[in-house]
Formats: structure tokens, sequence, C-alpha cells
């Protein structure tokens, strides 16, 4: 029976059963907002079922000129869907092209040092490779690698050479961030191998193990939420050995706050259900990053997920005097060596302290381009990382775990930086001198003795 047969009222009510049954689904989408979702925004689910519920009042509306309606929209809707999908596709094809850049071009290092090392353009190839990924209280740790010059073994930790770690040997945990880990540098020459390496030639008779755990952008506090990790694993070393400041100095800066990890506003948002690309479904399209990509003044610049160059923002505005965030960025370390040596009095282990040299507020006498990356710094950024180092250099004097190496480029006219934080791997040689010479003694004692 077609609606043509129907009474005028049971013609009205068909026309009603659509409409309010499309109100009452979009009503309840819209309830769901509200009492059944802690996300922010609508999720595919709402906004399947509010179109579901736009189209059925939608036919309520219409009635009997919905299925014409229909026709004309669907094609439209079609080719509308075919043009884009071929834009589409087009922009991935182009996107591709222009962003398959070799490594050694994608990435340089601002010193001369890395032009005249044979190993220069593998490493630049290895860093590429790198990743990282999710690892439970700590955010991320990378992702084993296999490279030419770059090796990070099945625990995730870069590679020691001429480590000894048979069961019986002396362990010796390093923990950092990237100039640990051993950015701008090979397996051979990063500190922990360097560290090694004097401990073998000092103690040639005793098996030692030097760990590298040195993880890209961590701040102190993940270093030691790292350690203690380890030692609820029943992993207990016989010395550990901290080497921190730079990331502490920049994480605070950036985020204002002395307490915080690397990529804060990413994880926060993530936890709260926002959106990375502010609920904009299209970001992620190749369609949108090609029109973002052309419409920059400059390339975006390339993500290393290991040994990524520092970059200091110039855009922030301190809420807080920096001199009162420096101080705060420079207690919570304080705290942190405090706590930490507690938990190697209770686990029975050596901890050593070393606060690291920073282009922005060491003793270095600036050589070429050091002068230009110092003046780009913003004038915020330098007055936080100098009153945490003049903190930190006044606690060494009276901690006997903590030692300062603001200064340990004080005599060095030589290039060493190749951004504000990192160094050559002559850098780190001077860097494991001074470690060797605060701290040699005691570890050579403390292998010979068992």
């Amino acid at each position: 029976m077609s609606n043509s047969e129907l009474s005028p009222q049971a013609q009205q009510l068909l026309r009603r059963l659509p409409i309010g049954i499309g109100v009452l689904i979009i009503l309840g989408m819209v309830g769901l907002e509200f009492v059944g979702s802690t996300a922010s925004g609508f999720g595919t689910a709402q906004i399947v079922g509010t179109t579901v519920g736009a189209v059925l009042i939608l036919i309520g509306v219409l009635g009997d000129t919905f299925g014409r309606a229909y026709q004309g929209i669907a094609v439209l809707l079609l080719n509308t869907v075919l043009v884009l999908v071929l834009v589409e596709v087009g922009a991935m094809l182009l996107l591709n092209r222009i962003s398959t850049t070799p490594a050694n071009e994608a990435v340089q290092y601002n010193n001369p040092y890395y032009e005249t090392q044979d190993w220069y353009p593998a490493y630049l190839e290895d860093l590429a490779n790198g990743s990282s990924s999710y690892f439970p209280y700590l955010i991320w740790r990378q992702n084993p690698s296999s490279g030419t010059v770059i090796n990070v073994d099945s625990n995730r930790n870069r590679v020691t050479v001429g480590a000894d770690c048979t069961d019986d040997a002396y362990q010796v945990f390093v923990l950092g961030g990237s100039t640990v880990f051993g950015d701008g540098a090979t397996d051979d020459l990063t500190i922990p191998s360097l560290l090694q390496s004097e401990l073998n030639t000092n103690a040639p008779n005793q098996a030692i193990c030097v760990t590298n755990f040195g993880v890209g952008a961590y701040v102190s506090t993940q270093d030691m939420i790292l350690l203690l990790l380890q030692l609820e694993s029943g992993n207990i070393p016989d010395a550990v050995i901290f080497y921190n400041g730079g990331n502490d100095i920049l994480n605070g800066y950036f985020y204002q706050q002395p307490v915080v990890h690397w990529s804060y506003l990413d994880v926060v948002n993530r936890m709260q259900g926002v959106d990375e690309s502010g609920n904009n479904p299209l970001a992620n399209t190749s369609t949108f990053r090609l029109l973002q990509r052309l419409t920059q003044s400059e390339p975006p610049a390339v993500e290393i997920n290991i040994g990524q160059s520092a970059e200091i923002p110039t855009n922030i505005n301190l809420g807080a005097d920096g001199d009162t965030l420096g101080a705060e960025i420079a207690q919570t370390y304080i705290n942190m060596v405090n706590n930490v040596s507690a938990l190697a009095t209770v686990n029975d282990f050596d901890v050593y302290f070393f606060w690291q040299p920073l282009l922005a507020a060491d003793e270095k006498p600036l050589s070429g381009y050091e002068v230009d990356l110092v003046d780009a710094m913003p004038e915020g950024y330098i007055t936080v990382a100098q009153e945490a180092f003049m903190l930190i250099e006044t606690e060494a004097q009276t901690n006997d775990a903590l030692y300062y190496l603001g200064d340990v480029f004080a005599s060095t006219d030589t290039a060493l930086y190749y951004d504000p934080v990192h160094v050559t791997p002559i850098g780190n040689r001077i860097i494991v001198d001074s470690i060797w010479q605060s701290i040699g003694d005691a570890l050579v004692a403390d292998i010979t003795a068992d």
C-alpha cells in the first residue's frame, strides 16, 4: 500500500515518526558527551549516531520527495569523494617525493669535527633509523636497533664497548639523557664506553660491566625511576653514576615548572582525551600536511627519535622570575640526589652525581659558532641556567656525592659544542677524564676489594 492510499493522519504520523526517532538519537548522543564520556569532544560513535539521527529527521521532513533528493545528493557526494580521494593520493605521492631526503642530508651537526670523521655518514644513517616507544612509568625508551656505529641491545640500552657483563662482574650503571646515550658519538666514544675503557685499564684482572642507561630527553627524575625499576627487579649494581642537568633546565624553562618531563603537554592531552591535532581529523591527511608544509616559511624539523639535536624555544614568556625557577630546578635535583643516596645506603651500592656542563652557563671560552649559539639563546633561558648552576656549584662544595662539572671546559678553547647541550667525542673524553679524576681511585679500590 502506497502513501497515497493512507489517510492524511497516517501519512502525518509516518512523517513524524522518523523525526521523533532522529531527535531522540541526537539528544542521546549529546547526552553521552556529559554523562557517558570522559573525552573532550564527540567520539566516532557519537558522530555516527548524530548523522543517523539527522538523516531520519530529513526523511521525515521531505516525505515522498526524499528518494529523489537522495539520488541527487548521492551522485554529488560520490563525485566529491572521488575527487578528494584523487587529491589525497596525489598529495601523498608528492609529499613522499619531497620528504625522501637522505639521512646524511636531513641532519647536520654544527661542528667542523664531524666533517673529518669517516664514521659520520654511517652515524647519521643509524641515527635516522633509531626509534622509541612507550615504557611503563618512564613514558618512553629507545627501541633495540643494530647499526654500523649506533647499537641498542635487547634491554633498550646502548651498547657499551669493552663491557664484560658476566655474572660475577662489577656492575656500574650510568644514567642520564642523550649526552649519556651518546648523541654525536659512535658506540666506543660515548661517556659510558670511555669510562669502561678507563676501568678496564686500571683494573685489568676484574670483569667490569658498565651499562649505558642513557635515554634521549630524560630528566633526572626519570633516571631515578629507571634506577628504582632496576632495583625492584633485583638488578642491584655496585656503583651508579648520574650525569644530569641539561634536560632538567631545558624542560623546566620550556614548561615553566621544575619537575616535568619532555612532551609533557602531549601526554596530558592524551590522558585527557584531547587530540594532538586539536580534535581536527583532517590534520592526519596527506593533503593537510602538504598544504601545511607548502605554507611554512621554513621546512619542518626532522624528527629524530634518539640523539635529536637540542633546540631552545624562543617564545617562552616566563610567568615567574627566572632566578626563582632556576633555584627550584636546582633544589629539585638536590632532593633527587638525597633520595637516591638513601636508596644506595639501603641497597648497598655507591652512587655519584655529576652536574653536566651546559653552553648557557658553564665557564668554557666560546669559540666560533659557539658564540652564535649563545647569542641565539633567549635571555630567560640563560638566566634560569645560570641560577641553577650557581646553586648546584654551592651545594657540591658540601655534598660529597655531588660533583659540579660547570668548569670542566674552562681551559679548552677548541669548539666542543654542536648545540646548546651536546658536545663532540673530544668533549666526552674531557668529561670522562674529570669524572675519573674525581672517583676513579674509589672505583678501583672497590673493584679490587671484591
